[in-house]
């Protein structure tokens, strides 16, 4: 009975790495992809650009209101925050290792000042430490936002182990009345720790997994 248990929570605890490298690796998928979309962006030559922005507005509502508001003045730093608030929230989710996640910061970062040097080789562009101020701004808002979910969903876990322990039954709660190292304290602790599992209130495994995920 035992080796059963030992043996299913091995399977138990295999599966759940198996499922947390694939969701790491499809991360990296996208921070590669969100990547590859940043510099096709940033990229495009001024009147691609122009056109592009020009064919989104004419799917908007209210699209001359905005324009003759002139509320797309900065509209360009707002793209470029986008951009790298995408890439901070995926390079911080994509690593769990804290040097991983500096390098992919760093890359971030140099990715944006590249753009920015870049952008001077492109007609109709032009190289903008205002727009690299942007990039800064949104790489670190998608990494914080990311963390602090983390470590948000780490205190609902830590709690609910808490809550966990101080129902288990305590060291020397149950201790049996009958001589140390005699046959019928076996039988008797046995029953008493049986009576007392029974009597602990329990969560199904689901439940607090689904507690654990609710951000």
């Amino acid at each position: 009975m035992r080796a059963q248990q030992c043996v299913d929570a091995g399977a138990a605890a295999q599966g759940a790495a198996e499922s947390s490298a694939a969701r790491l690796r499809w991360y990296r998928r996208g921070f590669a992809l969100a990547v590859v979309l940043t510099l096709v962006l940033l990229l495009l030559p001024g009147d691609a650009v122009l056109a592009v922005k020009l064919w989104v507005a004419s799917w908007l509502p209210y699209a001359q209101e905005v324009d003759q508001a002139d509320w797309s003045a900065h509209a360009d730093k707002l793209q470029h925050a986008g951009l790298f608030a995408v890439l901070g929230a995926l390079g911080c989710r994509a690593w769990q290792r804290r040097a991983e996640r500096l390098r992919a910061f760093a890359g971030a970062l140099l990715l944006g000042a590249g753009t920015e040097v870049l952008q001077s080789l492109v007609p109709g562009r032009a190289c903008s430490v205002w727009d690299f101020g942007a990039d800064a701004l949104g790489l670190v808002l998608g990494w914080w936002l990311v963390r602090a979910a983390l470590y948000r969903r780490a205190a609902r876990s830590l709690s609910g182990l808490g809550v966990e322990s101080e129902n288990a039954p305590q060291r020397g709660q149950f201790l049996p009345n009958s001589p140390p190292h005699s046959g019928a304290m076996g039988q008797e602790a046995g029953k008493k720790w049986a009576a007392a599992a029974h009597s602990q209130p329990t969560i199904p495994k689901s439940d607090r997994l689904l507690g654990a995920g609710d951000d």
